[in-house]
């Protein structure tokens, strides 16, 4: 059921979970703005909080909009629920990977879940939950290595910057 609720209530511990398309926010703003919010946002109801899963743009918009109700729609009455829903309904609405992997990787280690568990209430195989997760642990590792890249390439331009001016007579031009 849907139910029309104070923005100022919703819980927004989720958004740095999905990515962020700053042209699909632009064109969402334009149609919120001339019909309104049509879809609902979803998430949790837990005690008294309302944690957002889904509708982070339009959440985004309706600020913009100075919107104080929006439509929102309670997926399940705890937070693994709510995200083992939202990854079942994810093939319409097309979670990214990397949204997978954090969602999956959330329910691993903060709700203690198993590989087994996840996949059966998604009615998946553990090969499938097994995928998000290794992207994600691919891209961790890639970024540790640009970041030790990064940083020994800062190393070596400061030693040349240090060492660049010793070798050169002082009237020599470049």
């Amino acid at each position: 059921m849907v139910d029309q609720v104070e923005i100022s209530s919703i819980d927004l511990r989720y958004e740095g979970y999905r990515l962020r398309s700053v042209g699909a926010e632009k064109a969402l703003l334009l149609s919120i703005s001339a019909q309104g919010i049509r879809e609902p946002l979803a998430g949790v109801d837990k005690a008294d909080q309302r944690i957002l899963l889904d509708g982070f743009k339009r959440y985004r918009c309706a600020i913009k909009l100075n919107i104080g109700v929006v439509p929102y729609l309670s997926l399940a009455g705890d937070e693994p629920a709510g995200i083992i829903e939202l990854m079942r309904i994810s093939n319409a609405k097309s979670l990214s990977i990397l949204e997978q992997a954090r969602l999956i990787d959330e329910l691993i280690n903060v709700h203690q879940m198993c590989n087994a568990q996840i996949a059966t209430l998604l009615e998946r195989s553990k090969a499938w939950v097994m995928q998000p997760l290794t992207a994600l642990i691919i891209g961790y590792l890639m970024l540790d290595t640009m970041k030790v890249t990064l940083n020994t390439l800062d190393d070596y331009h400061q030693l040349f910057e240090e060492n660049s001016n010793q070798n050169l007579p002082d009237d020599t031009t470049i």
